[in-house]
């Protein structure tokens, strides 16, 4: 039997979930990477965005930013995540 732990479509907030600078590989260009929830552009409505450069007219390598959010198991268990994205 599957039960749902998070649920989220984003068309009124975040949801809980967090946006990290510098969330892959080690990068460490904080000031390149954004992220914000925006009402629409996501699969059915709201959408978590993350923006890449275009600060300024610098070549700039290694920078990311991703979304998290923590959640707990009673137990071990095997999980299976699923993802609805637009890119």
């Amino acid at each position: 039997m599957a039960t749902t732990l998070i649920s989220a479509d984003f068309d009124i907030d975040e949801e809980g979930f967090v946006f990290r600078d510098d969330a892959f590989r080690d990068t460490n260009q904080p000031l390149y990477a954004d992220g914000q929830r925006v009402p629409a552009g996501g699969f059915s409505g709201g959408a978590l965005q993350v923006l890449l450069g275009g600060v300024d007219d610098a070549d700039i390598n290694g920078m990311s930013g991703g979304w998290d959010r923590e959640f707990n198991l009673a137990e071990a268990q095997q999980v299976t995540l699923t993802f609805r994205v637009k890119l």
